[in-house]
C-alpha cells in the first residue's frame, strides 16, 4: 500500500474513532495471509463501489449487514450515520478505477478497539484501492456472508465507545 493510500485508510478511521484504534487496526491487518478475491467477493466489491461514489445512502445502506443495520436503532446511531457520511464523502473522491488489493481473513478477530465491537463476526478484511492523477485512495471493508452474497461489516460502538466517539467530534468542531 502506498504511503498516501495508508494516510487515507489511517485518517478515515481516525476521523471516526480515534487514532488509537486506527493504528491497531492497521497493525492486525497485517497478520493474515490474503487471499484471491472469489467471483462473489468481486460482485460486492463492485456493487460497494457503485455505491460508495453515487452519495446514496439507500444504495450503501443495502450493502450492509443485517447487524450492522440493527446498529442503527440503537445508541450508536450518530456513529453509524458519520460512518455512512464518511464512505459515501470519500466515495465521491474514489477515482475512475480501482482493484481489490487484498482479501484477508479475519479469523478470531478482535473488534478495532475497546469499546467498538463487531456487530457480527467479519469473515474478511477487504482492501479497495483506487489510483487517480495525484491520489491514491484506500477504503478498508469488513465482510460477512448474509443472504446470497456478501454484506459490509461496521462495528456498533458500546457505551464505551460512543464517549470516545463524542469525545472526538467534541474536538475536531469548531
Amino acid at each position: 500500500m502506498s504511503a498516501s493510500s495508508q494516510m487515507s485508510t489511517r485518517c478515515g478511521l481516525a476521523r471516526l474513532i480515534g487514532a488509537g484504534a486506527a493504528l491497531v487496526t492497521l497493525a492486525a491487518a497485517g497478520t493474515a495471509s490474503a487471499e484471491t478475491a472469489t467471483d462473489s467477493q468481486r460482485q460486492f466489491a463492485d456493487a460497494f463501489v457503485a455505491a460508495m461514489r453515487s452519495g446514496d445512502r439507500a444504495s450503501l445502506r443495502a450493502l450492509m449487514h443485517p447487524a450492522t443495520l440493527a446498529c442503527e436503532n440503537s445508541p450508536a446511531r450518530d456513529y453509524v450515520e458519520r460512518m455512512y457520511s464518511f464512505v459515501l464523502h470519500d466515495g465521491a473522491r474514489f477515482g475512475p478505477a480501482y482493484k481489490i488489493h487484498q482479501v484477508l481473513p479475519m479469523e478470531g478477530a478482535s473488534p478495532i478497539g475497546p469499546g467498538y465491537p463487531f456487530p457480527v463476526q467479519p469473515s474478511y478484511r477487504m482492501q479497495i484501492d483506487s489510483e487517480s492523477p495525484g491520489r491514491s485512495m484506500a477504503m478498508n471493508v469488513w465482510i460477512a456472508p448474509a443472504g446470497d452474497g456478501w454484506r459490509a461489516v461496521y462495528p456498533c460502538p458500546t457505551a464505551e465507545g460512543m464517549k470516545v466517539f463524542r469525545e472526538n467530534q467534541a474536538r475536531s468542531s469548531p
